[in-house]
């Protein structure tokens, strides 16, 4: 069984959501962990305290890397390739189907005319 707690943490790295949560085991130790409520992503260990399993949450995302390269918003999930419009980076779902998916299929036909 597991006890829950509510902390301030960032979305998951994995999915995006917002709804992270931190527990504790109830192993009669000290175990505090802090798990995505969506797709379960989970911290690979447990910690000694809440605040550790928080600090250990939320350094691990980088948030510079998580911004679209195109509009530069914030990037739920995974992120899409943006060339041929950037070379470098990750694209939003939104700049994914308007602005990159258009770049390649005129691309396509620029190729073969």
């Amino acid at each position: 069984m597991e006890t829950k707690m509510t902390y301030k943490l960032k979305s998951c790295p994995f999915c995006g959501d917002s709804t992270i949560l931190c527990g504790q085991l109830q192993s009669g130790y000290n175990e505090y962990f802090a798990k995505c409520t969506n797709c379960g992503a989970k911290s690979s260990s447990y910690f000694t305290s809440p605040m550790r399993a928080v600090k250990a949450w939320n350094r691990r995302v980088d948030d510079n890397s998580r911004k679209c390269c195109i509009c530069g918003k914030r990037i739920n999930g995974y992120g899409n390739n943006p060339a041929p419009v950037k070379d470098e980076g990750v694209c939003c779902d939104r700049c994914n189907n308007t602005i990159v998916l258009a770049a390649r299929i005129k691309a396509c036909k620029d190729a073969k005319d």
